[in-house]
């Protein structure tokens, strides 16, 4: 049996051996830490049989009822079947013709079908997480055009030993969360929140970035901590124990 939780799905394991009898939570329903899930019976861990002692008895029992039955279905089968009665014929019936109903008018609303899927834990704790985060953290977008040519040729020359050494390749994406995370330490107000139960801006002298990684059961977007004091190969090696964990529903 496996769990969803707000992160991973989780194998449930019992304590001891026995047979499931009872489900006392249904597919789908959020469950409280500490609730009961299931019924098992440890007795039946062995199996049900019967002890050995009775077991004769009952089939002596079904053996002595069963007999007077097999010879009243055996008198019953000797006496001869009573012959069947010659019906009159049938007029014959002639089909009735349904008048189909008019065809209603097409319009341009055709094939507006809807589909409703219920969300997994994982998807709604993601959702909250980014509307929360929206309602927040005051978000900005900015697009920037740069030359990208100093990095490509660090990859060309670097690429072949990167790989060699660390046994991954040197990637575009840990080069924008360095760049990122410079700026951030640059200029702290870009990484400062709003505490309005306080009325306080609050500096971070540290970066946390989340990337957004492909999983089976959706977009989820793991946070990599202290960006700041990592290595090229720091977030590479991150990046991918990430997405391998994201795969993995881990």
């Amino acid at each position: 049996m496996t769990f969803e939780t707000a992160k991973n799905d989780a194998p449930i394991r019992t304590t001891e051996a026995g047979i499931l009898k009872e489900f006392l939570v249904a597919i789908g329903d959020d469950v409280e830490v500490g609730n009961d899930i299931f019924v098992i019976d440890t007795d039946g861990k062995k199996g049900n049989a019967s002890p050995p002692s009775e077991a004769p008895k009952e089939e002596n029992k079904a053996t002595e009822t069963a007999a007077p039955e097999q010879n009243k279905a055996t008198e019953t089968k000797t006496e001869a079947p009573p012959a069947p009665k010659k019906e009159a014929p049938k007029p014959p019936i002639t089909p009735v013709k349904v008048p189909q109903a008019p065809k209603a008018p097409s319009s341009g609303m055709a094939g507006r079908t809807e589909r409703r899927e219920k969300m997994s834990r994982l998807r709604r704790t993601v959702t909250e997480n980014l509307k929360g985060s929206q309602n927040t953290n005051a978000s900005v977008t900015t697009f920037q055009e740069i030359d990208m040519k100093a990095v490509m040729d660090i990859r060309k020359e670097l690429g072949e030993e990167y790989l060699k050494r660390h046994g991954q390749k040197l990637g575009f994406m840990s080069f924008f969360i360095k760049a990122a995370a410079r700026a951030m330490v640059e200029r702290p107000i870009v990484n400062a929140v709003v505490d309005n139960a306080k009325n306080e801006i609050v500096f971070k002298d540290y970066v946390d970035i989340s990337i957004a990684m492909s999983a089976p059961k959706g977009l989820v977007t793991p946070v990599m901590r202290n960006v700041q004091n990592m290595s090229f190969y720091d977030c590479e090696s991150t990046m991918a124990e990430m997405a391998g964990k994201a795969r993995g529903n881990k």
